[in-house]
């Protein structure tokens, strides 16, 4: 209840005054981070499949949420290595 009056107490200043406030600003440094993108369809019991892979040598992750519902998230990027691994173990 008490985080529902602090939403309603934000939407309301927000929505009288025209001000907008920043609810939540979250910084994450993404270093020598790695996110593998797989197939989700599975047919029986084959495995996933995986389709792509990136490598987060040196980048930032910023996420910020404000008063008004907006919200704003910023990749920035400074090395960062992407593999196509579709056919990775795969004879031709």
């Amino acid at each position: 209840m008490a985080i529902d009056v602090l939403l309603y107490l934000l939407f309301t200043q927000t929505v009288l005054s025209g001000q907008v406030w920043t609810n939540i600003s979250l910084n994450i440094d993404l270093v020598n981070v790695t996110v593998e993108l797989v197939n989700s369809h599975q047919q029986g019991s084959s495995p996933q499949q995986s389709l792509g892979q990136f490598d987060f040598i040196q980048s930032k992750l910023s996420i910020e949420t404000f008063s008004d519902g907006s919200k704003t998230i910023d990749l920035t990027s400074h090395a960062i290595r992407a593999s196509d691994t579709r056919w990775k173990g795969k004879e031709n």
